[in-house]
């Protein structure tokens, strides 16, 4: 197929050959997993940002593609061992609990206060992104470097604010 797609970092479209694979869903958006014969590399292209697509007619009959799953195994950011370890209270629980399933939950222990949860993702800005705009407020136990990276992301949306909303005419 030949598709012209108009990637995040870019004003402009680009014109792309591609062998597709197939159609998945994740993080709310339609994805085109294919080969880019420009990049000879497999490539991710969000359905929206395809501004046309046409059959090339040429064959890829020889070339052993990956499957989907296959394809979105290779790049996961997630694994079997938790990394991320949240304990939140019990009413607080259900903000996180239809969505967590994206970032890579593994397993939950009832405690005394509510729950520890247990994720496997190497992606901490995304998930800390994610924390935040859930409102669940966990308390994160490990690891530090979340702790800092919303440390982060409160202190700059703070400043902002404060200095937005409150003076905005200075």
């Amino acid at each position: 197929m030949e598709i012209n797609y108009e990637p995040r970092y870019a004003e402009k479209a680009f014109k792309r050959e591609i062998e597709p694979i197939g159609l998945c869903n994740y993080n709310s958006r339609w994805h085109l997993i294919a080969w880019c014969r420009l990049r000879n590399d497999y490539r991710d292209f969000r359905l929206d940002r395809i501004e046309s697509l046409k059959s090339s007619h040429k064959n890829f009959k020889g070339k052993q593609h990956l499957s989907v799953n296959e394809y979105l195994k290779s790049i996961a950011t997630f694994t079997d061992e938790p990394n991320i370890s949240l304990v939140i209270d019990a009413d607080k629980k259900k903000y996180i609990d239809e969505s967590k399933y994206w970032y890579g939950f593994l397993k939950e222990q009832k405690t005394d206060s509510g729950f520890r949860i247990e994720f496997s993702n190497t992606e901490l800005y995304g998930f800390a992104n994610w924390l935040l705009s859930s409102g669940s407020f966990p308390a994160i136990e490990k690891p530090e470097e979340l702790k800092e990276i919303i440390r982060g992301y409160v202190k700059r949306a703070a400043d902002y604010y404060l200095e937005k909303c409150y003076y905005p005419h200075q």
